[in-house]
C-alpha cells in the first residue's frame, strides 16, 4: 500500500524522477522524466538503456552509471522540453542512491524546471554585454578598482590607451605598486574616507 501510494504521488509530481538499480534497469520513472529523457510512449521498467537508446548514447549513459556506482560520482546536464507555451529549460542530476546503512542500492535521477531562473539569467547576460559596450565606448578613461586589494575591476578601452597597459597586464596589476610609499598610504586613506563617507 505505502508503496503504491509513493508511486501515486511521484507520478503527479511536476518535478522529474527516476531509480535505476546496480544492473541499470529502471525500477522507477515518472511522467516528467519520462518526456526528459526522451522515453515517452516506451515500455521502460526492468529494461536497461541499450534496450532503450541508440548504442552510443546507451554506452554514455552507462559509462556515467560506472562512475556513479563505484566513484560516487554525481552527474548534471541541462535539457529542453517543448510546451504549448514554448520551450522550458529543465536541469536533470543523477547521483548514487543509498540505504539507511550506506549501502548503494542503484541510481536515482531527478530533474527540475530552471525556466524562470534560465530566462534571468540569460536576462542579465545580455545587459551585462550591452553595458560593457556602452563602457568600452566612452570617450574619457574610466576605472574601478577593488577597494580591498586596490586591482583594477574594470576599465574601458581609454584607459588602457591612456596608460599605455594591455588589458591582460591591467587586470593583473595593483595600483599602489606604482606608487611611492607616502603616495600609497595617502591613496589608501582616501579611498578608505571615500568608502565610509560614500563620496
Amino acid at each position: 500500500i505505502r508503496l503504491s501510494i509513493y508511486l501515486s504521488i511521484l507520478a503527479e509530481e511536476s518535478e522529474g524522477f527516476f531509480f535505476k538499480d546496480k544492473r541499470g534497469c529502471y525500477r522507477i520513472i515518472n511522467d516528467t522524466a519520462r518526456q526528459l529523457l526522451n522515453l515517452d510512449g516506451k515500455d521502460v521498467l526492468g529494461r536497461r538503456d541499450f534496450q532503450l537508446f541508440e548504442p552510443m548514447l546507451a554506452h554514455k549513459i552507462e559509462n556515467e552509471d560506472k562512475k556513479i556506482l563505484q566513484n560516487n560520482e554525481t552527474f548534471v546536464w541541462e535539457t529542453t522540453k517543448t510546451t504549448a507555451f514554448g520551450n522550458e529549460t529543465w536541469v536533470c542530476k543523477k547521483l548514487p542512491c543509498r540505504n539507511r546503512k550506506g549501502q548503494v542500492l542503484g541510481i536515482v535521477g531527478y530533474c527540475r524546471n530552471i525556466t524562470v531562473l534560465k530566462t534571468f539569467q540569460n536576462l542579465n547576460a545580455e545587459l551585462e554585454q550591452r553595458y560593457q559596450h556602452l563602457f568600452d565606448k566612452l570617450p574619457y578613461p574610466v576605472l574601478v578598482m577593488d577597494a580591498l586589494n586596490l586591482k583594477p575591476y574594470s576599465f574601458n578601452r581609454a584607459m588602457t590607451k591612456l596608460l599605455g597597459y594591455s588589458n591582460y597586464d591591467f587586470a593583473d596589476m595593483r595600483f599602489n605598486a606604482h606608487l611611492a610609499e607616502e603616495d600609497s598610504e595617502r591613496f589608501i586613506t582616501t579611498m578608505s574616507r571615500l568608502l565610509k563617507t560614500g563620496g
